[in-house]
């Protein structure tokens, strides 16, 4: 079975939930499509990149950096 809980993103630095993200798609990609779970982890994931997304504009803005 296929678990949909990922950690809290705020336990992470911006670099290292980035690599966790990356790591954790390409994962979830190698793994056959139609396997019960998949495409719940999938989105779960990518909430949690919504949730990195947020985070990383907010870290721009109060840097002055923001596109």
């Amino acid at each position: 079975m296929i678990t949909t809980q990922l950690p809290d993103i705020s336990t992470f630095t911006t670099v290292d939930a980035i690599a966790f993200y990356t790591r954790q798609v390409s994962d979830t990609l190698g793994i056959r499509p139609g396997t019960p779970g998949r495409a719940e982890r999938l989105a779960a994931l990518l909430d949690w990149k919504r949730a990195l997304h947020e985070r990383i504009e907010r870290e721009r803005a109060e840097r002055g950096t923001a596109l």
